[in-house]
């Protein structure tokens, strides 16, 4: 029922964030906490948290990645594949997911998108990837993967 109501209004904090290849959404992002982040780049080091609603509309690369901060994730509605260095696990409705900004993982969405609630700490790091090489951050992996 929250997400019916929310979908009927225009919610003014989201942000639209699109695929490696910038052509399809993969998933929006609504602020639920603090403004967008353009609005508190500056002071980003010091929010403590933040909480965010994710309508994921696609799956992740599959490239194992971490965060920059610990984080929190409630799956609303449908659900993913999660994999991480022990296995791939469903991720359905109700699933509550806590975790490190160093551990690693991916999603799968299968079907339809599913809608998360995602809380984050404060911000300890980059965010990086795993790859043959080690862990890469996230710009360097980025960079990387334009050139190839």
């Amino acid at each position: 029922m929250f997400l019916k109501m929310f979908k009927r209004i225009q919610w003014p904090q989201k942000r639209i964030i699109y695929d490696r290849d910038g052509r399809r959404p993969y998933m929006i992002r609504y602020y639920l906490a603090f403004n967008r982040k353009r609005n508190f780049q500056a002071k980003k080091k010091t929010l403590l948290f933040n909480i965010y609603l994710h309508h994921i509309l696609l799956s992740d690369e599959p490239v194992l990645h971490d965060h920059p901060w610990n984080w929190a994730t409630l799956v609303l509605k449908g659900g993913y594949f999660e994999t991480t260095p022990e296995g791939r696990f469903w991720r359905g409705p109700g699933s509550l997911r806590v975790a490190k900004a160093t551990e690693m993982h991916y999603l799968e969405v299968e079907g339809q998108p599913c809608w998360t609630l995602f809380m984050r700490g404060r911000p300890k790091r980059v965010w990086g990837f795993a790859t043959a090489q080690g862990w890469l951050d996230s710009k360097a992996y980025l960079g990387q993967r334009k050139v190839s």
